[in-house]
């Protein structure tokens, strides 16, 4: 790397400040703001290196990245966007071979990892969702599997903020599948957890719970208090949305390791709120004030916490029949609600609330009056404020749902449009499926046909002449005309609408695999499905047989009499395929010499989402297989 510009003392400045003082850094800066004055030298020392468009820039953009998580940490979102897009630029500068180096790549994947947590923290989910997509192709192709989970793990993140909760499952999913076979660690554990969020947000309690514990489990190996303490408090904010407050009370009990470790944190707040929440739970209403008192003191001033502890306080002093304090956390507790909601949410609710904050100040002033009056308050007054207390609660409760069902109906609407799109959509997939499959019928049932025919004319000529050939050529015929039928047949299970799920595919396929291996003892078939059948579209049943037909022909072809193993296996959820035959095997990265199989296989799993993979070794055999899930 070239040097930088000598200073004005004529000494010449370090290229690059040592990672070790910029890691020095990071603590003393994150502790207190972002623009410390040794971080604007870190800065300006950084900025003004000079790059060479070689792999060594790459230790440029690794102090950048130093930067950047100083920057993340004290929330200067802009600063951190800023600093990410000038890593991109400096490795897009670089060029030759070294722009295809996995050290490269690597970096590539970490600053789009940065910026997409960036855009994250912005509530700019679609930014953030371009660059996990980019994060995860760089780390494709790193070769770094925890890279690419981690990344999945990220665009499910943007996908249920977006709202859309069969997208966020999928790409959950995908990282469960990637990061399971690895070793255990934290990239798996977040793939839990944000299964199990997704899950809880769309209400689906039992898979939620059943996340939060793998994730429970694994952190539990890892000894990683703070995740265990986090998940925990998942499954106690579940069971106490179900009122189940034994499990809530158990689990609690569970999450209260993280005390030493959350202490004088912001989290430390929430974990109190939660913990309140539970001993309201069991009706000890004494604790829960004590614990909110000081959950209210280490919290951070955010609105969307303080409404949920003031909302909890309020209920905690009525159960201690402390009336006027109730009420005022409760007024409390519905500004930073007002305060925290968007304006146009917010309207209905303050009309309903200043509603109510009229008859309050009534039923006040006469327990006032009553007071003067007999001088002395009796439990029924207690009883009457905590009344009019859960009233207030009864009625908002009802103004939010209100709310909710307007937002529901619209949801709704876009929804049956969404569905509307998806059927012409599909009726379209299909009509190009018969288009295929009828030029398939004219180029290849066609021309065995024509063959057919050709033959029989010249059958007739040699009967007279020679019987002896004419018998012979009458068994060719017998068989081509079978081989014929069995392909009309394929075609005529592919375009028929019934056969269009799983059950008929793996059925189909099983018959097709028998009788193209039949005689072979050396052949092993293993077709199974799991669960209820379901319904798949046109052109992915026909995309993943002609899969399995070009994998098996092949290894016909290529095995030269040995082993044969075909597997398929499918469910509710997905499918996978496996075609393995000890040949002698080629180099995939060539392919074989005259064909077009490897690359037909690979368009059509294209097509219809899975990852296809072929790998072989000269005098090893060939292994062909493909995965995916039903779109």
């Amino acid at each position: 790397m070239a040097p930088a510009p000598p200073t004005t003392n004529g000494t010449a400045r370090c290229p690059i400040l040592s990672r070790a003082l910029a890691l020095l850094l990071v603590s003393a800066a994150t502790s207190a703001h972002a623009q410390t004055p040794e971080l604007d030298s870190l800065w300006n020392v950084v900025h003004h290196t000079t790059t060479t468009g070689t792999i060594k820039d790459t230790a440029v953009v690794m102090d950048l990245e130093t930067i950047c998580l100083i920057t993340l940490n004290a929330g200067e979102t802009d600063s951190a966007l800023a600093i990410t897009g000038r890593c991109i630029a400096i490795l897009e500068k670089i060029t030759g071979a070294d722009a295809k180096h996995p050290s490269t790549y690597k970096r590539f994947a970490k600053v789009y990892r940065w910026r997409a947590l960036t855009y994250q923290d912005m509530d700019d989910y679609p930014a953030s969702l371009a660059c996990c997509q980019h994060y995860q192709r760089y780390a494709e192709l790193a070769g770094n599997t925890l890279d690419m989970g981690a990344s999945y793990t990220l665009m499910a993140a943007c996908f249920r903020e977006m709202q859309d909760t069969a997208q966020a499952i999928g790409m959950a999913r995908k990282a469960v599948a990637l990061l399971e076979p690895q070793p255990p660690g934290k990239n798996l554990g977040e793939a839990y957890m944000c299964l199990g969020g997704i899950y809880s947000n769309s209400e689906r309690t039992d898979s939620a719970v059943y996340w939060f514990k793998r994730a429970v489990e694994l952190y539990q190996g890892m000894k990683n208090v703070n995740k265990q303490g986090a998940a925990f408090l998942n499954l106690v904010e579940i069971y106490l949305a179900e009122g189940e407050k034994d499990s809530a009370a158990k689990y609690m009990d569970r999450a209260s390791i993280v005390e030493q470790a959350w202490k004088g944190k912001a989290s430390m707040s929430q974990y109190l709120g939660v913990k309140a929440h539970v001993r309201l739970l069991q009706g000890r209403f004494a604790e829960a004030v004590d614990l909110l008192r000081e959950a209210e003191a280490g919290s951070d001033g955010n609105p969307g916490n303080l409404h949920e502890i003031y909302h909890l306080r309020a209920l905690a002093e009525a159960g201690v029949q402390h009336g006027d304090s109730a009420n005022l956390f409760m007024r409390k507790g519905n500004a930073m609600l007002v305060e925290d909601m968007d304006l146009g949410k917010a309207r209905e609710l303050t009309k309903v609330q200043l509603d109510f904050e009229h008859e309050k100040e009534n039923a006040l002033a006469e327990a006032r009056l009553a007071g003067e009056r007999v001088k002395k308050r009796n439990a029924m007054i207690g009883a009457g404020l905590v009344s009019a207390l859960l009233l207030v609660l009864l009625f908002f409760y009802r103004a939010s749902r209100r709310t909710a069902r307007l937002l529901a109906a619209k949801n709704a609407e876009i929804l049956s449009g969404q569905a509307r799109l998806v059927v012409s959509e599909k009726e379209r997939e299909a009509e190009q499926v018969r288009t295929r499959i009828a030029r398939d019928i004219h180029d290849e049932i066609g021309s065995e046909l024509t063959k057919i025919t050709l033959m029989g004319n010249e059958l007739e000529r040699r009967m007279a002449d020679d019987p002896l050939a004419a018998r012979g050529l009458a068994a060719r015929i017998k068989g081509l005309s079978k081989e014929v039928g069995a392909a009309l047949g394929d075609v005529v299970w592919a375009v028929e609408p019934t056969n269009d799920t799983v059950l008929s595919l793996i059925e189909h396929g099983r018959a097709y695999a028998q009788r193209m291996l039949e005689g072979s003892a050396q052949a092993h078939l293993r077709f199974a499905h799991q669960g209820e059948d379901r319904s798949i579209g046109t052109a992915t049943k026909r995309d993943l047989f002609l899969i399995l037909k070009e994998a098996l022909n092949n290894a016909l072809k290529h095995s030269g009499g040995a082993s044969i193993t075909v597997e398929m296996n499918t469910s509710g959820q997905g499918y996978s395929l496996m075609v393995k035959d000890e040949g002698a095997g080629f180099d995939p990265s060539v392919g074989r010499k005259g064909g077009h199989g490897q690359r037909n296989m690979r368009q059509r799993a294209e097509r219809i989402g899975g990852q296809l993979d072929v790998r072989s070794e000269a005098g090893a055999g060939t292994t062909i297989s493909i995965a995916g899930d039903w779109s």
